[in-house]
């Protein structure tokens, strides 16, 4: 199901706040964790350094945020496609120990989501902590699930947060991207 980007804008959209200008940027806090990618490489935010970032969290078996959060970066990864931008979009799981480099090969297969571009991450329980705060994303368990907010991060080339995308009204999405 193909969402139109003024629907995107009516609900999810935020722009860069003050609380969000004042975050701490990307780099060098985390700059250096190793996480291990669905490729099975390891992968650091210090690799993609010079690139517009386009972050996120959520876990495989996820049956109703991530999939908001899938539908919402597939339409970023359209409109940077008809902008002729690019960026890295990256995802962190919540669940290190499910999300295996195998699960999230199959994450994506099955979403069509197998583009270079797109990274699936998994690190330490601490280091999932830590990133989790960093993007202002909290989560805890219940039951078979992991509950979590709804946030995508948005960084600029020196790894600035820029840009969030929340439950909440932003007029102009064809402009998001302007000045990253």
């Amino acid at each position: 199901m193909r969402l139109s980007a003024a629907f995107i804008a009516a609900l999810l959209i935020g722009t860069a706040t003050p609380a969000a200008a004042a975050r701490p940027a990307l780099y060098p806090g985390l700059a250096n964790v190793r996480w291990l990618a669905d490729t099975g490489d390891r992968l650091s935010f210090d690799e993609l350094k010079g690139r517009i970032i386009v972050m996120t969290m959520g876990y495989s078996g996820c049956r109703k945020t991530c999939s908001t959060s899938v539908v919402v970066l597939k339409e970023l990864q359209g409109l940077l496609d008809r902008l002729g931008k690019q960026a890295e979009f990256v995802i962190v799981t919540y669940d290190p120990q499910e999300d295996t480099p195998e699960t999230w090969r199959e994450y994506r297969r099955a979403r069509d989501l197998t583009r270079p571009n797109w990274h699936f991450l998994s690190g330490s329980a601490g280091d999932t902590r830590r990133i989790a705060r960093f993007l202002d994303l909290g989560y805890w368990s219940y039951d078979e699930h992991i509950l979590h907010n709804f946030r995508v991060v948005l960084f600029d080339r020196d790894g600035r947060w820029r840009r969030e995308i929340v439950w909440q009204t932003q007029k102009d999405l064809d402009h998001l991207f302007d000045d990253l």
